[in-house]
């Protein structure tokens, strides 16, 4: 069923209907060792939890900085800011400053040099209606094809997101949105597609989508979690109908969510 915005209502009967239910012995499996890693995890600082998914390449901490909402729109990116920033020489800068150019996170402006981006209500609506399509689907291809090694990074970053979810350091949310992000980008790497990975990493890469979880109040942020739970149980037991229904459904409420609070973004 549509709604006003032409995305399929998730609540339609066919979409319950394509979850299976988890009984106790898939619930059993899945489980396996996560309550002795999660006490693990959460025996750390938060700075520690969030370390376990660590940014590894200049261009990633620019790309992280940049979803985080430190560069707002209309920033310029000065290279010589950066390499003292991050220090390095100049050429990482230039090749991670086009490679964001290539994602969208950054605008060449002739005679004036990089930005970013400002976005708009309809750069918001059409990014989501992306991802409402394409994340299931890369869902459905990562049930068949995600490595046991992925699977296990997947549950890592769950266990942090609910260790962060029950500390008291207040921008918890902020650094949850960050391991959110990776745990949406190596589900799309776990599809095996290398078009679907570079498209959904053009949409998932931006501050938007960082703005979208900054939204949320706790209840959400546990609902979220509990997404990322049954993800990962359907992609344990290589069901792609499942893993595409939680998958569509966690997209449209984001969307729901940041369209409630913030629809006056404007460009």
């Amino acid at each position: 069923m549509k709604g006003g915005s032409g995305v399929i209502d998730e609540q339609h009967p066919r979409a319950a209907a394509a979850r299976p239910q988890a009984g106790p012995g898939l619930r059993k499996r899945v489980a396996s060792g996560v309550e002795a890693d999660r006490g693990q995890l959460r025996s750390k600082g938060f700075a520690d939890l969030v370390g376990a998914v660590p940014a590894a390449t200049a261009v990633d901490a620019l790309r992280e900085a940049i979803v985080r909402g430190e560069y707002g729109p209309g920033h310029q990116l000065k290279e010589k800011d950066l390499t003292a920033r991050l220090g390095v020489s100049r050429t990482p800068i230039r090749e991670a400053l086009r490679q964001l150019q290539s994602e969208g996170l950054a605008e060449y402006r002739p005679n004036r040099g990089v930005f970013i981006p400002e976005w708009s209500a309809g750069d918001r609506e059409e990014i989501f209606a992306l991802r409402f399509r394409l994340e299931p689907y890369a869902a459905e291809l990562a049930a068949r094809a995600i490595a046991p090694e992925q699977l296990d990074q997947l549950r890592q970053m769950t266990h942090v997101m609910e260790a962060a979810t029950d500390s008291d350091d207040p921008d918890r949310f902020d650094q949850i949105s960050l391991v959110n992000n990776r745990f949406h980008r190596l589900l799309a790497a776990a599809s095996g597609s290398t078009r679907l990975d570079a498209i959904l990493a053009s949409l998932l890469n931006i501050p938007l989508m960082h703005r979208a979880f900054s939204t949320y109040e706790e209840e959400a942020v546990i609902r979220s979690n509990a997404h990322h739970r049954e993800i990962i149980d359907a992609l344990s037991v290589g069901d792609p109908d499942w893993a595409a229904a939680v998958v569509r459904s966690h997209v449209r409420i984001a969307r729901n969510l940041l369209q409630a609070t913030s629809g006056g973004v404007t460009r």
